[in-house]
Parts: C-alpha cells; structure tokens; sequence
C-alpha cells in the first residue's frame, strides 16, 4: 500500500504541475510564433533580394535587345544604301 500513496499527488501538486506545464506549453508557441516572424523575415529579404536581381537582368536583356535591333537596323541600312550604291553603277 506504501507504493501506492508514494505515487499518489495531491490536487493542489496536481494543478501546480498542471499550471507548469501549461506556462511551458505558452513558451513553447512564444518560442515558435518568434521563430516563424523571424523565418517570414528571412523569407521576405530573400524575395527582395531575388526581385532585385529579376529587375536588373530584365533591364540588361532589354538593352541587349535594343543594341540589336540597332544594330540590325544599321546594317540594313548600309546594305540598303551599298544595293542603291550598285544600282547606279
């Protein structure tokens, strides 16, 4: 019988450890709610940072391309000029 009452608790140790785990289970999701904010954070940064560089390769090939059709707009004139050119002669 003395092994029983050693495993036995009162209800006022039974709420006291009821109220500890509780807080514990509070910090756990402060804990948590933290971790998320702070991975959210991360996240968002990264998402700038990947925009950043979306926008600037954008701009480049958008000047590549102007370069080439300026490009082939010149030769096409010089060659339009050097047929008129022939022409003549």
């Amino acid at each position: 019988m003395d092994i029983v009452y050693k495993n036995m608790v009162t209800k006022m140790q039974q709420e006291i450890t009821l109220q500890q785990i509780m807080s514990q289970i509070s910090n756990v999701k402060k804990d948590m709610i933290i971790l998320e904010k702070s991975e959210f954070s991360a996240l968002r940064a990264e998402n700038e940072k990947v925009k950043l560089e979306l926008h600037q390769l954008k701009q480049q090939i958008m000047d590549e391309v102007l370069k080439v059709r300026t490009d082939t707009k010149l030769d096409f004139n010089l060659e339009k000029s050097r047929v008129k050119e022939l022409a003549r002669v």
